[in-house]
């Protein structure tokens, strides 16, 4: 039997150091200097991602990572008069509400109001280059950090870091990423969450928010208070809140189909059973390497092998180590099991049989000829909205027939009954079967039932049977059985008769 080697060509955009998981971002606040927002990024990590999602998990410990998307702290009224000019931007509020805005984002502090009133024209422009740089260096951190690695985003925002979360939504590109991005914004002073994934908590006496023009409505209890940590994570009620947002929102964005999808795959059903994956839409990330395939909807992330030897997988999230059917002393594989990723939950394997099956330059014929309605599962007239199915392409007259010769081996006739040995050749797989025929009689069309067996005394079976001079006799794997079976039919499947 052949094996082909397929040689494949990758131009080279970004070397990938891929690990599956999903980054916690922290948008701090106005009035933050980076040290300030840091101490807050650190308090939200032990005290909520550490004690109420991972709560210890070894694999939520190596799957989440608490990052700052920091806003630059420039001052009160820089702060202040850039915040006014987003909430305007947003088309949220108008120069009419320019006091009332800046009184509470000062807390009422009428020398500060009165000067970022005379400031307002001259800052305006500046404040249009600020935000912009800001907003450039956050998804520049967004990009290279998380998603061109593959990871899921949930962004924590807090008070004007809501307003550039907003921003960032709509910037980002290719828009495809923005399933992979969700949005908890606290204390939110603006009047949606842009994200498609996302939700706010906000105290009702919150007494900066609640009196900014279109801000949400306070939806937490609690006494009043703006503060991050001490308004927000040191009360029951909002953050209980907050926690079951987090709990709702990471398993959502987690649950969104990989970005990476099959483009190429060798000798499926095989033991050396490997794919080739492309992105499915961001043209600047490539990854050149074959990858062992143990889930092919999981992430695509880097595993050792038991020598310390990284290859990538696609796999459910937590695989620790490649192990194959080799390492008896850390696995005792089954017969057709040679590769296990030790780790996730439940185990994943790469099995089949040591044998591969020649690649196709077209698909096989199945023999089904129907299209079925997606939802109803009821049969209809092929069309192309029926692309993938079997009817469809039987329809089209694409696809390879299946070919097999037969050569009978013996044949005894016992009184009036015929048994017969045949050995059916397939001749495009080149694979030989064992077609066995019992109880034939010459007064009727019928066969009796072949002897069944259990999965333990067949292979036995296979490995005593001497055939036309050959002993080499194995049971098919599932993908060399499936090319036998003729699914056109529910009665008398099997295409070796």
């Amino acid at each position: 039997m052949k094996k082909i080697i397929l040689l494949f060509l990758f131009s080279w955009i970004f070397t990938l150091n891929l690990f599956a998981g999903t980054d916690i971002y922290f948008g701090n606040g106005v009035w933050n200097s980076k040290k300030q927002a840091e101490e807050s990024r650190l308090y939200f990590d032990e005290f909520i991602i550490q004690k109420e999602i991972i709560k210890n998990d070894p694999i939520l410990v190596k799957k989440y990572e608490v990052k700052l998307a920091y806003n630059w702290g420039q001052g009160m009224m820089t702060d202040v008069l850039e915040t006014f000019y987003q909430l305007k931007e947003a088309g949220q509020v108008n120069d009419l509400h320019f006091f009332t805005v800046v009184y509470a984002l000062t807390k009422g502090n009428i020398p500060v109001t009165l000067a970022a009133s005379a400031a307002k024209a001259l800052y305006e422009p500046l404040n249009r280059d600020w935000e912009q740089g800001n907003v450039d260096e956050m998804w520049e951190k967004y990009y290279n950090e998380s998603f061109k690695l593959s990871h899921r985003v949930l962004l924590v925002s807090h008070s004007q870091g809501n307003l550039f979360a907003n921003r960032i939504y709509e910037i980002i590109n290719p828009t495809e990423y923005k399933k992979y991005f969700a949005n908890l914004q606290v204390a939110s002073p603006a009047n949606e969450i842009k994200a498609t994934k996302g939700d706010y908590v906000t105290l009702v006496g919150d007494p900066i928010i609640n009196p900014i023009p279109g801000s949400m409505s306070g939806n937490a209890n609690g006494e009043p208070g703006y503060a991050f940590i001490e308004a927000y994570l040191m009360q029951s009620d909002p953050l209980q809140k907050i926690i079951n947002n987090l709990t709702t929102l990471l398993p959502t964005i987690e649950s969104t189909v990989s970005q990476w999808e099959k483009e190429t795959e060798s000798e499926e059903g095989a033991e050396n059973y490997r794919v080739t994956v492309e992105h499915s839409f961001d043209e600047n990330v490539v990854l050149d390497e074959e990858t062992f395939p143990f889930k092919l909807s999981g992430y695509i992330y880097q595993v050792p092998d038991t020598n310390g030897d990284l290859y990538y997988v696609k796999a459910s999230f937590g695989g620790e180590r490649i192990l194959s059917n080799e390492d008896t002393d850390l696995w005792e594989a089954e017969e057709h099991q040679f590769y296990k990723l030790a780790g996730t939950d439940p185990i994943e394997f790469i099995e089949g049989s040591k044998y591969s099956i020649p690649e196709y330059s077209q698909v096989l014929k199945t023999g089904q000829i129907k299209c079925y309605n997606y939802h109803t599962y009821k049969e209809e007239v092929c069309t192309e909205e029926h692309m993938g199915q079997d009817g469809y392409y039987s329809h089209k007259g694409l696809g390879l027939d299946r070919n097999f010769s037969t050569r009978l081996i013996s044949s005894k006739a016992i009184n009036r009954n015929v048994y017969e040995d045949y050995i059916v050749s397939n001749n495009i797989s080149k694979l030989e079967w064992q077609h066995k025929t019992r109880g034939y009689t010459f007064s009727s069309t019928r066969y009796s039932d072949l002897h069944r067996r259990v999965f333990s005394d067949a292979k036995e079976y296979c490995k005593n049977l001497v055939l036309d001079g050959s002993q080499n006799w194995r049971l098919p794997s599932l993908v060399e059985l499936q090319t036998i079976i003729d699914y056109g039919k529910n009665q008398s499947v099997i295409l070796l008769s």
